[in-house]
C-alpha cells in the first residue's frame, strides 16, 4: 500500500497512470529508505502519508546507467522527503543484490602479479570520484584475478592429488 489515511486513490486515474508509463516504456526504479515520500503534517485521524515522488526510466536509459540507487531521506522543512537518484560508478556490471563480501587474502601479497594488478586497477579507476565506488571496483577486479589465477592454481593442485 502506498498511502496511509485520507480518501482512497481513484482507480481510474491509477490505471491511466499505469497505462501511460507502460505505453512510454517506463518502469519504476524502486527506492531505499522510508516508504512514504509525502505527509500532510497533520495528526491523528487527519494524518496522511503517501508515496508521491518516484523515479522512472526506460530500457535505453537503464542500459546506460546499469547501477543506480534511489534514496528517500528524512523530512526537513518540507512536506516532501528529499529523493536522490545516484549512479553507482564502478567496474563491475554485476548487480549489487548478488554482490559477495570482499575478503582480502594475505597470501595475495606473495603473488608476483598482485602489485601490478592492484596498480593497474587503481589507475584505471581514476575517473571514479567516489572512494567507496572506486574501492568496490578494485575489490571486484582483485576477486576476479584471485579466482582466475591464485585460487585457480590451488584448485588444480587439489584436483591432481
Amino acid at each position: 500500500m502506498e498511502k496511509y489515511g485520507g480518501n482512497p486513490k481513484s482507480k481510474s486515474q491509477m490505471n491511466d497512470f499505469r497505462n501511460s508509463t507502460t505505453d512510454l516504456g517506463l518502469f519504476y526504479l524502486g527506492s531505499l529508505g522510508p516508504k512514504f515520500s509525502w505527509k500532510n503534517r497533520r495528526h491523528g485521524s487527519d494524518l496522511i502519508h503517501e508515496k508521491l515522488d518516484r523515479f522512472f526510466a526506460n530500457h535505453d536509459w537503464r542500459s546506460f546507467f546499469q547501477e543506480v540507487e534511489v534514496h528517500n531521506f528524512i523530512f526537513y522543512e518540507s512536506d516532501h522527503r528529499p529523493v536522490l537518484l545516484r549512479s553507482i560508478e564502478g567496474c563491475s556490471s554485476r548487480p549489487t543484490s548478488i554482490s559477495k563480501t570482499f575478503k582480502f587474502e594475505y597470501k595475495w601479497l606473495v603473488e608476483d602479479s598482485f602489485s601490478s594488478i592492484l596498480s593497474k586497477v587503481w589507475s584505471d579507476s581514476g575517473h571514479i570520484n567516489s572512494l567507496p565506488a572506486r574501492l568496490r571496483c578494485v575489490s571486484d577486479e582483485l576477486s576476479n584475478w584471485a579466482s582466475e589465477s591464485v585460487n585457480g592454481i590451488e584448485k588444480m593442485v587439489w584436483e591432481t592429488r
